[in-house]
């Protein structure tokens, strides 16, 4: 268009920099920019809202900030988008600080801020903010849901959480999967296997999410048996497992005393679905030899690990525990030791085990 001598109007411009933000072109975004300056144009707030997001969205927090700062009136989506950018950016104090300044408040700068808020593992002023605006009419969105549903899981708020649940009944959400997925979770941390339950079994559409959180509920609650019925269940419908499953199947087998079928399970991950096996993967397998007694197999497997971290040791050292192997738990807590020299859980469960075994001699040398 510009090599046929026709000049692009606001329109245009409006366009371009909507097309760079979608492709997070930040070199082009600022070329756009320079172009409406070189061009004379009138940067109003149409434009410099577009501008504001487009840097926020390519991450330059400073360009957006600037373009901000110049603009006459700002608008709704200029502040929205100023907030998401500093709650992307990890910076939950500013956010909140652009929060305040604004004259109103709606359900995209709320949502920003609680998110950035339980990003930061911030739980209890995400809900705060959320049962302060809710009863003032802000429509809550899914978006808004799924982060506040995720502050309730991880402070086991079950009542909050219920209030949040009959709140997506009300606004016509509750055929959502993900949505209910996240309640599955929530009701499951909190301890409410019946209502877990009961959205399982009510669910038409179950995806991998679902199955995982059906298996990890189960599993919490001890019940085991049920859990590698679910996760047979899961194979019969289609449904692929992924990494969070086999962690989840070889947490429970482990915990049932299930040592064969953990093992048939360990192979699998790469026999059967060609999986790469993560350190999750190996730290699990390690908790089940070691708990079956199988500790010869357990601390070799820990050994010849690529790169063990202490984590790795100090699940041998439990099951060091378990067995009152007092010898392999001294080495086992001097690699603790070496890998993370600061953390003092090796020493304490070491301790542990000598007083149990009544064995003190010439081991002091793993508390200096």
């Amino acid at each position: 268009m510009e090599q046929e001598g026709i000049k692009p109007d606001k329109i245009v411009f409006v366009s371009l920099i909507d097309a760079c933000s979608c492709l997070g072109d930040l070199r082009q975004g600022m070329g756009v920019h320079e172009r409406l300056h070189a061009g004379g144009f009138d940067i109003d707030n149409s434009i410099a809202s577009g501008l504001v997001n487009m840097y926020r969205k390519c991450g330059s927090l400073t360009g957006a900030r600037s373009v901000f700062n110049k603009m006459d009136r700002n608008d709704l989506l200029s502040w929205n988008a100023l907030i998401a950018g500093y709650a992307e950016q990890g910076d939950s104090h500013e956010a909140l600080q652009v929060f305040r300044w604004m004259a109103c408040e709606d359900v995209v700068s709320c949502t920003a801020m609680i998110s950035a808020y339980v990003l930061h593992a911030c739980h209890r002023e995400a809900l705060e903010l959320y049962f302060r605006l809710e009863p003032e009419g802000m429509k809550s969105d899914r978006v808004t849901y799924l982060s506040v549903l995720e502050a309730c899981s991880s402070l086991t708020a079950l009542e909050q959480g219920r209030a949040v649940h009959a709140s997506i009944v009300s606004r016509g959400l509750d055929s959502d999967t993900g949505l209910k997925n996240s309640l599955i979770n929530l009701y499951g941390k909190c301890g409410s296997l019946k209502d877990a339950e009961s959205l399982f079994d009510c669910m038409r559409c179950r995806d991998l999410v679902t199955w995982n959180s059906m298996i990890t509920t189960y599993s919490h609650h001890g019940r085991d048996e049920i859990s590698l019925e679910v996760f047979m269940q899961m194979k019969l419908d289609g449904i692929q497992p992924n990494d969070v499953t086999f962690v989840s199947m070889l947490f429970v087998c482990s915990h049932a005393g299930l040592f064969e079928d953990g093992c048939k399970c360990f192979g699998s991950i790469t026999a059967d679905y060609s999986m790469e096996l993560t350190v999750d993967h190996y730290n699990c397998v390690i908790d089940l030899l070691g708990r079956a007694g199988n500790l010869d197999e357990a601390e070799n497997l820990v050994a010849n690990l690529p790169e063990p971290c202490s984590v790795d040791w100090m699940t041998l050292l439990g099951a060091c525990r378990i067995h009152g192997d007092a010898d392999r738990a001294l080495r086992t807590a001097q690699r603790v030791a070496e890998l993370d020299p600061d953390s003092l859980a090796g020493k304490v469960l070491l301790s542990n085990i000598y007083a149990t075994a009544r064995d003190w001699d010439d081991k002091g040398e793993i508390f200096t």
